[in-house]
């Protein structure tokens, strides 16, 4: 009741994603001419040169002689689909990829046991200086982003993820599609089976033109449009 009096007598109404202004209009019947969408940025301060995000790219190896780094970040371990990760990259080890998982905000609970190749990081505060440069240092190290999120109104890391320069792997709910798509990741149907996201993931690993194209597509979609500079100058255009 309380939601739909306020959007109602709200002027201007602002959603992070498509699929929240869809939501609002289906469930609270609001005009969608009122309604914008403007997502949220990276919650990292970058002072990165597009030169060396550029070269970052170009550095990273893609091939079975060579580790790949997996990353994945959120605080919870059921919405965010941490055993549906760690299946995939274990998919992966078995098709004789050397696949590395680092797992960022939350740690497994006490009746799940990870395998050798899950690097448990715990919760990284961007407050305290050591652990913010490390979260940004496996940002950096990382050749994926991979959340495999049941539920997510639009996903701030797979910003923060295309800041740095990453593809980003997830399953089309909710509103990520508004941050990442196939030219920049892989973007997966919603509960598609491990074994045809593994297919897909390795069609980038056998190619590393491929590789580098989503990289820096994503690299480009976090300049171009979901940083706080642009989003702000929307924001104001609007107001």
């Amino acid at each position: 009741m309380l939601d739909s009096l306020a959007l109602k007598k709200a002027k201007k109404i602002f959603y992070t994603s498509t699929y929240a202004k869809k939501n609002a209009i289906k469930k609270y019947s609001i005009n969608k001419k009122k309604i914008e969408v403007i997502p949220f940025g990276s919650n990292f301060e970058l002072n990165f040169k597009q030169k060396n995000i550029i070269k970052n790219i170009i550095s990273k190896k893609i091939s079975k002689k060579n580790e790949i780094k997996f990353l994945s970040i959120g605080v919870d371990w059921y919405r965010k689909g941490m055993e549906d990760t760690i299946n995939i990259i274990s998919l992966l080890n078995q098709k004789g990829y050397k696949c590395s998982l680092s797992i960022v905000g939350c740690n497994p609970p006490k009746n799940i046991k990870t395998l050798k190749f899950v690097k448990l990081f715990g919760y990284l505060s961007k407050e305290i200086k050591s652990q913010k440069n490390k979260l940004k240092k496996l940002y950096i190290d990382s050749h994926f982003f991979i959340l495999m999120s049941k539920a997510e109104a639009l996903g701030v890391v797979f910003n923060e993820a295309s800041s740095f320069g990453l593809p980003s792997i997830a399953p089309n709910v909710g509103g990520i599609s508004s941050v990442i798509d196939d030219k920049c990741g892989i973007l997966v149907d919603k509960n598609e089976k491990h074994d045809v996201i593994v297919n897909k993931i390795s069609k980038v690993l056998n190619n590393r033109e491929l590789y580098q194209k989503k990289s820096i597509a994503s690299y480009s979609r976090y300049q171009n449009k979901n940083n706080w500079n642009i989003i702000i100058k929307k924001l104001l255009k609007k107001i």
